[in-house]
């Protein structure tokens, strides 16, 4: 078993930043993190070419569990089968049904089989029959987000900025509408603070809103949500 919180993405192929951003926030903040993704490991800065599972636990041993996080994003093969099946999932990040539904039920499966009982799971309320996507999961923690009136975290105000060198900036207004018990037992309660991130790559407002769902469950205070999220991406 690896000592870490393990969080499962499950995504469309327009929403491949959300793993970037959040593996961003959580390091900018002192998290230990490893991220999974397109058959390499994102570890402590260096790209490493295949998924090694002893370089995993090498990377965890001197930190506590609480301040591991091993994010494995959209990854349907032999080896994260076996991490999936021999560790419980902490969070699930799903952006809405993947493309080829029924090629991906098996390995969907087995992430909420392997889902924590109070594991949490955010969802992109606004992506077609999400609600029914999610009927199986009466006795875990459901937060969504997106632009719906009934999502949990929303955004409003949303603007697209011309700022300096030609760059483009989004700014909006987050609105979590419903409190929200954290990681670490934690009581946040409804409230709205402003964001503002780089538009680069993929960026959009539903990467953002994940990612702060994300954030928020992790304990991570608004103030450095706020801090990490106008200084993403970071300059290679």
């Amino acid at each position: 078993m690896i000592k870490a919180n393990v969080i499962a993405i499950e995504r469309s192929k327009d929403k491949e930043e959300i793993s970037d951003m959040i593996l961003f926030i959580l390091k900018n903040n002192k998290y230990n993190v490893i991220l999974i993704k397109n058959n390499r490991m994102s570890i402590k800065d260096e790209l490493i070419n295949n998924i090694d599972i002893n370089i995993i636990n090498a990377s965890f041993v001197d930190t506590p569990r609480s301040r591991n996080i091993l994010i494995i994003d959209n990854e349907e093969n032999k080896k994260i089968s076996e991490i999936i099946l021999s560790n419980k999932i902490d969070l699930i990040v799903n952006s809405g049904p993947k493309e080829n539904e029924k090629n991906h039920m098996k390995n969907r499966n087995s992430l909420y089989e392997n889902l924590n009982k109070n594991g949490t799971v955010i969802a992109n309320s606004d992506s077609k029959d999400i609600f029914e996507y999610f009927q199986d999961l009466k006795n875990n923690i459901i937060i969504t987000y997106g632009l719906s009136p009934r999502a949990t975290l929303t955004a409003s105000s949303i603007d697209i900025n011309l700022i300096e060198d030609n760059n483009e900036e989004i700014c909006c207004n987050v609105c979590l509408q419903r409190g929200i018990t954290t990681k670490g037992g934690n009581e946040i309660e409804p409230m709205e603070f402003p964001i503002k991130v780089l538009k680069e790559r993929n960026v959009n407002h539903y990467n953002v809103l994940a990612s702060i769902a994300v954030a928020l469950v992790y304990d991570i205070p608004i103030k450095r949500i706020q801090e990490s999220s106008s200084e993403y991406p970071a300059d290679d």
